[in-house]
């Protein structure tokens, strides 16, 4: 760790801000929003560049939710408020740093990414820390290690009861035919969602919420387009199922399309 000091001013007692390496590399007094490779650089030069960038960025997360939390702490929840200000970051986005560097305190953090713990943050200790250090073994991805998260906490549906007679639980998804771009996607996506999927919508909405991913982190997760999430969750535009698998996938849950009885 490095401490950093104001630099107008001596190292001293009174001057001292944090042990953080993080802000030694991004707080400095003249900052730079650019990255320039000098022409005598070699490819290792290169790499080991990106990997020096790959670490502030790993660090700043953590660094931002371990100085939340000690804000949080020491004046109480007012100070998501102050973040929000200070960071520019929304709370949606500072909730979940602060929600990971609590669950994985300093000591307790292995050598795998922010991402990679936030996913595991909702298993039970034990195995949150062996996947991580599987995961941190072999270089797992972040989709990896959602997909072991996945299979550690699904839970196989209950076979749906009977239905009365004359009524179906077939459930209706939309064509799989390729539609033409233009005018008959906007159209399928014009149409109101019925009462069974803006449930769906709405609990998976306030699922996400509960788990602390912000719209932006959730087209992240599902490799949506910009904004994709804010619609559907606005009514605006009709998920499909294979964007409900993604949604659900995201989340951590699971989506069972029940078979109708007729059919079979």
């Amino acid at each position: 760790m490095v401490e950093w000091v104001h630099p107008n001013h001596p190292p001293s007692e009174g001057n001292r801000w944090m042990q953080c390496a993080v802000i030694e590399a991004v707080a400095a007094p003249q900052i730079r929003r650019h990255f320039e490779l000098p022409d005598e650089a070699t490819e290792e030069q290169w790499a080991e560049a990106g990997r020096r960038l790959r670490d502030v960025s790993e660090g700043w997360h953590w660094c931002v939710g371990d100085w939340l939390v000690a804000g949080l702490d020491r004046w109480g929840e007012s100070r998501y408020a102050a973040a929000e200000r200070v960071t520019g970051l929304n709370y949606s986005t500072l909730r979940h740093y602060v929600c990971v560097a609590r669950r994985f305190p300093q000591g307790q953090r292995h050598e795998a990414s922010f991402s990679v713990h936030a996913e595991v943050a909702k298993l039970e200790r034990e195995a949150a820390h062996e996947i991580l250090a599987i995961a941190a073994k072999e270089g797992l991805s972040v989709r990896a290690v959602r997909l072991r998260v996945n299979r550690e906490t699904r839970v196989e549906p209950e076979p749906a009861p009977a239905p009365p007679p004359g009524v179906s639980n077939e459930v209706r998804r939309p064509s799989t035919a390729p539609m033409l771009p233009g005018r008959a996607v906007r159209s399928y996506e014009a149409r109101p969602l019925n009462e069974m999927g803006r449930a769906i919508v709405d609990d998976l909405k306030r699922r996400r919420q509960a788990l602390g991913h912000s719209l932006q982190e959730l087209d992240h997760l599902t490799g949506w387009g910009p904004g994709q999430a804010a619609h559907y969750e606005a009514h605006d535009r009709n998920p499909t199922l294979h964007a409900l698998e993604e949604w659900c996938e995201a989340l951590g849950v699971g989506l069972a399309v029940v078979q109708s009885p007729r059919a079979a």
